[in-house]
């Protein structure tokens, strides 16, 4: 069992991306929690696990007592078949292997592991997701619920939601959109990536993607007034005495900010 269980958990690692030493502490801490219920800090517990022979061993302390009622004791007639001058309260250095504890213990301890890997994964899904804050996405339609589009990212869902979505704009499954990412929450069911398409700061964005200019800071936007759906007022300028701000907006034949209106 005890090997089973270490295998398995380092095959599931190597797919969260995780370490043998977080897998380590992980399985540590889930045994922990799983055993220490049944002990007292007198019993010193200590846990030892080794990948390369896959085993998990636990180290105790049982404490001498008239009659064993849990696991970190040891009946005071048991105690002296180890050593004869025994006497209550003292106590028998122990070691067991994983696969020696009941079915219990075992089943808590497996549960402890797999949700702490869990919580890591989400932790890091999280952390590589906030890179993408403030940025415009691009997605596919999925489907529509209750409280907006579910998004397909490709590496993932977002939800744009109907507060965040232009009035009198509607799609189908299969719409490509672009969006912008306002917020990524961590919840029960996994990490979720809010979009907008009605925020200014989308609009800001269309504009550095679009245009050279903004994106080199030549052209500076400085305000953006915004009625989705309506309309758009953006004023911008350059400190460039050769740039002509609206110019460097509009694009040969208007191609840029059609672009960007087409948004």
């Amino acid at each position: 069992m005890s090997a089973n269980l270490m295998g398995s958990l380092a095959q599931l690692a190597s797919l969260k991306q995780l370490d043998k030493e977080q897998l380590t502490e992980i399985i540590k801490d889930g045994l922990y929690q799983a055993i220490s219920k049944r002990m007292v800090d007198e019993n010193n517990l200590e846990i030892i696990t080794d990948f390369n022979t896959n085993t998990v061993l636990v180290k105790f302390d049982k404490i001498v007592v008239e009659l064993d009622m849990n696991l970190g004791e040891i009946s005071l007639e048991e105690a002296k078949e180890y050593d004869a001058i025994l006497e209550l309260g003292g106590k028998v250095p122990t070691q067991m292997h994983l696969h020696e504890f009941e079915t219990k213990i075992i089943k808590n301890t497996k549960k402890a592991i797999l949700e702490r890997i869990k919580a890591l994964e989400e932790d890091r899904i999280l952390f590589d997701y906030n890179k993408q804050k403030n940025q415009i996405v691009t997605g596919r339609i999925r489907k529509e619920e209750y409280n907006g589009y579910t998004v397909d990212l490709g590496y993932t869902d977002a939800l744009l939601s109907v507060e965040e979505q232009i009035d009198e704009e509607y799609y189908k499954p299969g719409d490509m959109i672009k969006a912008y990412v306002v917020n990524i929450r961590k919840q029960k069911k996994g990490v979720v990536i809010i979009l907008s398409r009605i925020r200014p700061e989308f609009v800001k964005k269309l504009f550095e993607n679009e245009i050279p200019e903004i994106a080199s800071e030549e052209v500076e936007i400085k305000k953006i007034v915004r009625e989705p759906g309506l309309r758009t007022k953006v004023a911008v300028k350059s400190a460039n005495t050769n740039i002509d701000a609206v110019a460097a907006c509009l694009g040969p034949h208007g191609i840029r900010i059609e672009t960007i209106r087409k948004e």
